[in-house]
C-alpha cells in the first residue's frame, strides 16, 4: 500500500511540475515571442502564432485528461475557440485558415466521442458539428452543412434544457436560416430566424442582461 502511495503521489508531482512548466513557458511566450511576432508582423501573424501555441496547449491537455471529463471538455471548448479564430466563425475575427479550423473541430469531436455519455459529452458533439456545418456552408457544400446542423440540433435537444444547450440550439436555428437563405427559400429562412429569436428571448428572460434588469 506504501508503494501505491508513493507512486500515486510521485505521478502527481510530475503532473504538477509539467503543468507549472506550461504556466511558465505560456508566460514566456505572451510576454515576448507573442509580443515580438504583433510588433514585427502584425496581428494576422500574431494570431497564427498564438493559434499554434494553444493548440499545443490542449493538445497536451486531452492527452493528459485520462478519465477526467471536465479536463476533457476544457480541452474540447479549446479546440472549438482555436477553430473559430482559425476560420470556422465568420461572426469572430479569424485568419482565413479554415483547412486547420476543420482538424480543431475535428479534435473537438474526437474528445467529446470519448467522454462519457451524457449531456456534456452531447453538447461538445454538438458545437463540433456546429463548427464543421459552418465551415461547409461556407465552402458551398450545403447538403453537409445541413446535415451537421441537424445532427447538432438533436444532439443539443438531448442535452436537456439548460441554457448552455438552449443557446446552442439559437445557433443552429441562426444556422439553418442562414442555409435555407442562400438555397433562395426565403420563408423557410424566415420560420428558422423565427425560432432562434423565440430561444433568444426565452435565455434573456432566464439571464438579463444588466442593461435589462429592472432596478
Amino acid at each position: 500500500r506504501r508503494v501505491l502511495f508513493r507512486s500515486v503521489a510521485w505521478n502527481e508531482k510530475v503532473v504538477a511540475e509539467a503543468r507549472l512548466a506550461d504556466l511558465r513557458n505560456s508566460a514566456t511566450f505572451m510576454l515576448f515571442d507573442l509580443n515580438d511576432e504583433l510588433r514585427k508582423n502584425g496581428v494576422t501573424a500574431g494570431r497564427k502564432l498564438l493559434m499554434a501555441k494553444a493548440l499545443d496547449l490542449f493538445d497536451k491537455m486531452a492527452k493528459d485528461a485520462g478519465s477526467d471529463e471536465d479536463l476533457k471538455q476544457k480541452a474540447a471548448y479549446g479546440y472549438m475557440r482555436v477553430g473559430d479564430i482559425q476560420g470556422g466563425n465568420p461572426a469572430v475575427p479569424n485568419i482565413g485558415d479554415t483547412v486547420s479550423a476543420r482538424k480543431s473541430y475535428a479534435k473537438e469531436l474526437e474528445l467529446g466521442q470519448a467522454m462519457k455519455p451524457g449531456p456534456m459529452a452531447d453538447i461538445v458533439i454538438a458545437n463540433s458539428n456546429v463548427g464543421m456545418g459552418r465551415l461547409d456552408t461556407l465552402s458551398g457544400a450545403l447538403s453537409a452543412a445541413g446535415a451537421h446542423f441537424q445532427t447538432a440540433m438533436s444532439l443539443y435537444r438531448a442535452a436537456g434544457d439548460s441554457s448552455e444547450a438552449r443557446h446552442g440550439m439559437m445557433v443552429v436555428s441562426e444556422q439553418l436560416g442562414n442555409l435555407q437563405k442562400q438555397k433562395g427559400d426565403l420563408q423557410a429562412a424566415t420560420g428558422e430566424y423565427s425560432q432562434s429569436l423565440e430561444i433568444a428571448r426565452e435565455l434573456e428572460q432566464l439571464h438579463p442582461s444588466p442593461l435589462t434588469q429592472s432596478d
